[in-house]
């Protein structure tokens, strides 16, 4: 042992002796082989598939594009058979292939499935090359004129169906569907992260508050004997709307104080993350999506006798505003879990962008450290300010590494730790997905630590050459690292603008939201077609609103129970009632061979009121 260091002593004289003498100077060691974050993390779990929200679908309705089918939908397959929506999804992509049939340009992701007419078999987009032929649903070839690959953001739609497969494009090409990501609904993914809607992941959907009010009529006139006495409707029935009103918007402000809780206890994470100004979760939470601050008309403050002693008319703008807040309320929440979905999906991209730029760069830091070693017997001031100056690049690049991974380090610690996330676990796979990459994390930071042990030892072996040249190069090292500290905060303001950009495309596009707004708004359409063109109207406490075609003298309500695809029953006037017709679709299209029960089929007259 005493021998050991007796030598380890006379190797540091001479080689203070090599370096002051000018002859010679210290070698420096290479970087360690390197592992890229994107390999430990293993992102094969999110394939690429989908189409962009022009691709028109063959449905029961003819062709339509994607981007407006909704759960519940019917897709026609290859043989002609109608297919079940299971799941509408959407994914934001970084690439997507872009290929041409016929006179029709398809966009579609990287790693979606289409059947090959030749070889038989389903083929990955980015696999298929000009010349392959694609079956379509009339057993033809239709030939790829041209590929590309396009490596731009875009957001792409994706199905799930019942037996996997359906036709896109007027080719009626034959294309596998997606599986639903999580809990078997649609869903978004953003590449890491996959988000539902977090009310319907709760509590549910909401309810319309006239399908409420007529569910309880139903139900009521159920059990209810059959006379010809006055009906006189119990409390609970006439309050029925107030009483969901109230509990379903408790349960929504709740749902929405988890949210904001989460989301202001990020923010503060700005304590641990480093200074305001160069922490992505603090500049992007603070400055993305402020909530906007609305109060209550004071007309939803009704007392339940106030309003039981309302008009029809008051009754209807009460209805309205309830149902008003209740979608505000369920906006401002998945507005929230956007906003926390794409915080953490950007944090683990910056690590996976940053880890490129190392590698990327690696090879010429690796070069200036050989040219170093090559020329230690005949070092020049030219060359070692070019090792310097890579020696602090790497340094730089390290340094930024280690804070992205810092960063998302205590944002996963923070969710572990969370107590009142029950809605964004059920809502979204962060918590899981954070869980699950802690080891990849540890794993990572090791290997920085080692890289930036040896950096700092190349470092502190230039600084020494030029300490003994006499050359100062303080003013080097501080004007790289303010060169080096605005790239940081440009970059991170490029960062969030550009993922605000994205959230809001998310947004406009629909996030995760109730399956059935369009067919909602197909349904108002017709409405209030049918209410313009109508000469008389009357309410029913059963069906609400009736009116009466000017031409065919038939009369119109809403199908709130929505049975069969049915969305307005159809009546005509007899002498004692309203007798039922039909059901009708929500285009007013008659639906055939439908029978009907016996509630419903008529309406007696001192059942209905008429309006002037």
């Amino acid at each position: 042992m005493k021998r050991l260091i007796v030598l380890n002593y006379l190797l540091l004289i001479i080689f203070n002796t090599c370096i002051s003498s000018g002859k010679i100077v210290e070698t420096k060691f290479l970087s360690l082989p390197w592992t890229s974050f994107s390999y430990l993390l293993d992102k094969s779990h999110s394939l690429q598939e989908g189409f962009c929200s022009d691709t028109i679908i063959k449905t029961s309705f003819g062709y339509r594009p994607i981007s407006v089918l909704v759960e519940g939908d019917i897709v026609i397959d290859y043989e002609g058979s109608k297919k079940k929506v299971i799941a509408v999804s959407k994914q934001y992509v970084n690439r997507y292939i872009k290929f041409v049939v016929g006179n029709t340009v398809i966009c579609t992701g990287y790693d979606q499935l289409y059947y090959t007419f030749h070889s038989d078999m389903w083929l990955a987009a980015h696999n298929i090359v000009v010349g392959d032929t694609l079956l379509n649903d009339i057993n033809e070839p239709c030939s790829v004129l041209s590929v590309e690959l396009i490596n731009e953001d875009r957001l792409l739609y994706y199905l799930t169906v019942q037996d996997h497969i359906f036709c896109i494009t007027s080719y009626n090409l034959c294309v596998h569907n997606a599986e639903a990501l999580i809990f078997g609904v649609s869903s978004t993914c953003l590449g890491h992260i996959t988000m539902i809607n977090p009310v319907v992941a709760t509590i549910g959907a909401t309810v319309a508050l006239s399908a409420v009010a007529y569910k309880a009529y139903q139900s009521y006139m159920h059990y209810s004997s059959n006379n010809d006495e006055k009906i006189s409707l119990p409390t609970d029935v006439i309050l029925a709307e107030r009483f969901y009103y109230i509990q379903r918007s408790t349960d929504l402000e709740t749902i929405r104080q988890e949210f904001i809780g989460v989301k202001n206890g990020l923010e503060n994470l700005k304590v641990f993350c480093g200074t305001s100004s160069t922490n992505f979760t603090h500049q992007f939470l603070a400055h993305t999506a402020p909530l906007n601050i609305c109060h209550k008309n004071q007309f939803l403050q009704i007392s339940a006798v106030g309003e039981m002693q309302l008009s029809d008319n008051q009754k209807e703008n009460l209805r309205l505003l309830r149902e008003n807040e209740l979608k505000r309320l369920e906006q401002e929440i998945i507005a929230i879990q956007v906003i926390l979905a794409f915080h953490v999906n950007e944090l683990i991209e910056q690590i996976c962008i940053a880890d490129n730029e190392y590698k990327n760069i690696k090879k010429e830091i690796e070069s200036a450290t050989t040219l170093w070693n090559d020329n230690r017997n005949r070092m020049t001031d030219v060359i070692a300010l070019q090792s310097y100056k890579a020696d602090l690049l790497e340094d730089y690049l390290l340094n930024n590494l280690d804070r992205k991974v810092d960063e998302l380090k205590i944002v996963a610690r923070y969710y572990s730790s969370c107590m009142n996330a029950m809605s964004i676990k059920k809502s979204t796979n962060i918590i899981d997905l954070l869980e699950k990459i802690n080891p990849v994390i540890i794993e990572y930071e090791q290997q920085i630590v080692k890289e930036k042990k040896l950096t700092t030892q190349k470092m502190f072996v230039s600084e020494q050459y030029f300490m003994h040249r006499g050359i100062s190069v303080g003013h080097i090292k501080n004007e790289t690292e303010i060169y080096f500290q605005k790239r940081r905060n440009d970059r991170n303001a490029q960062i969030v603008a550009e993922t605000k950009n994205r959230l809001e495309s998310i947004v406009v596009s629909g996030s995760p939201q109730n399956n059935n707004n369009n067919d909602d708004d197909d349904c108002e359409d017709f409405w209030q077609k049918l209410k313009t063109c109508s000469d008389k109207s009357a309410r029913s406490a059963k069906f609400g609103r009736l009116y009466r075609d000017a031409v065919t003298k038939l009369w119109w309500s809403k199908d709130l129970a929505q049975h069969g695809g049915s969305f307005y029953k159809v009546f005509k006037e007899t002498a004692k009632g309203f007798e039922w017709v039909y059901d009708a679709a929500k285009d007013g299209s008659k639906i055939l061979n439908k029978n009907k029960g016996p509630i419903g089929s008529f309406i007696p007259y001192k059942e209905v009121v008429f309006r002037v």
